[in-house]
């Protein structure tokens, strides 16, 4: 289904879209809080601490980007959209206020398959192996280098349970996010956006949390106290910002991307909210005054 013919099909359908929305997005008991890593058990890393990632000696992040067979990344574009790699692009620029300079892989051709990594299920520690394995870019006096892969299972939570509805971990400090393709591939909603926006809407999510947000690196002002998620950590109040703890299940970035799609919904559209972005930017200026 094209993205106009999505929206059109959102016509009949959205005030009850909306309003599951508003009810799931508190349904936090159903989708554990994998974002922040806090209690992954993840070992230190030489990732550098968010600090050092804001200061001005910084001026470069590069993203490298692995997949297991058969959970390649989307690539190309959209129809009506455009290249979803494009809206990954925007945001990132956006936490760094557009003063360093981001690389990424947007073609299969540039990412690696890993052809030693099976589809099952994936703990932390299974994700860290990989990266163990796999992670070839270096970090640098002036450059930050994240890693992230795609797998070809579901997440097994710290009980070993496996969780279907969460589609992607970020890793303690560590620098690394695993995203789960069998969770991002499944339609979540019916009409459901295009899987190609729910992938990115989850890697920036991710991403966030691996540069810092929500108070989990990152420091929140002291105007954004209210901004913070006391009942999810490290996640945003704010339901139009992607740091939103709804956002790590399918539906919720469905749900996330319906709301967006009102509004014209495209490549250069800002998804991190607002309050997010201000605690970048008084961590980025206090960094840069020293």
């Amino acid at each position: 289904m094209s993205l106009r013919s999505w929206r059109n099909s959102l016509v009949l359908v959205a005030g009850l879209t909306l309003t599951v929305a508003a009810a799931s997005s508190c349904s936090s008991k159903e989708t554990p809080a994998t974002g922040s890593g806090a209690d992954s058990g993840a070992p230190a890393s030489n990732q550098p601490p968010v600090s050092t990632l804001f200061s001005k000696s910084i001026t470069s992040v590069t993203v490298e980007i692995d997949y297991a067979p058969g959970a390649e990344p989307y690539v190309g574009t959209v129809k009506d959209f455009g290249d979803p790699w494009s809206l990954f692009n925007t945001n990132v620029l956006a936490i760094f206020d557009g003063k360093k300079t981001i690389s990424f892989p947007r073609t299969l051709a540039k990412m690696e398959k890993l052809d030693d990594v099976p589809a099952k299920n994936f703990s932390n520690q299974d994700i860290l192996d990989v990266a163990a394995a796999h992670r070839t870019e270096p970090q640098y006096s002036d450059a930050v280098a994240f890693y992230i892969v795609f797998l070809d299972g579901y997440w097994l939570d710290e009980s070993g349970t496996e969780q279907k509805k969460v589609l992607g971990v970020s890793i303690g400090d560590t620098g690394v996010i695993g995203m789960f393709k069998p969770a991002i591939s499944v339609p979540a909603l019916n009409p459901t956006p295009p899987t190609e926006l729910i992938e990115k809407i989850a890697l920036l999510h991710f991403f966030g949390h691996a540069i810092g947000f929500v108070d989990n690196g990152v420091p929140v002002g002291p105007a954004n106290q209210a901004h913070i998620d006391t009942e999810n950590p490290h996640h945003c109040t704010n339901p139009s910002c992607v740091m939103s703890f709804a956002n790590e299940s399918p539906a919720g970035a469905a749900k996330y991307i319906i709301a967006a799609g009102m509004k014209s919904f495209g490549p250069e559209t800002a998804v991190f909210g607002q309050e997010c972005l201000s605690d970048a930017r008084l961590l980025e200026t206090k960094q840069l005054g020293q």
